[in-house]
């Protein structure tokens, strides 16, 4: 509206209504303007995004390769093993649970079997 009015090089005085319609027509306009860079800021950081988790893809998939082309050599990763006094360790620790089960087994047994001699003889 003001661009036809300074074209034509009449200076008019603009009413209340006309006043408030322009300053909301600026307001729409800088509110889109906003809206357009956020929605690139947003792009942006999902390219990003996006890029990063191809980057984190690829070098899984190259470590894989790599590890694959080393056995497919001859040159296997190494396996890590327990040392033996580990393994000795864990079994007898084994050793001493299986037997403290099998005596409270035994107790229960012998409980079991002397309620059931009670009931009978009572």
């Amino acid at each position: 509206m003001r661009g036809e009015e300074k074209a034509s090089g009449i200076e008019t005085d603009l009413s209340q209504v006309e006043k408030a319609l322009e300053e909301i027509a600026e307001k729409e306009a800088v509110a889109e303007d906003t809206v357009e860079n956020e929605k690139k800021k947003s792009d942006k950081a999902k390219a990003v995004e996006m890029r990063n988790r191809a980057l984190e893809s690829l070098s899984g998939m190259q470590k894989r390769q790599r590890n694959e082309g080393e056995e497919e050599n001859g040159n296997p990763k190494p396996k890590s093993r327990r040392s033996g006094v580990d393994t000795i360790a864990y079994l007898h620790e084994k050793n001493d649970l299986m037997q403290k089960w099998k005596m409270e087994e035994l107790q229960l047994q012998k409980q079991r079997v002397e309620v059931e001699s009670k009931g009978r003889a009572g």
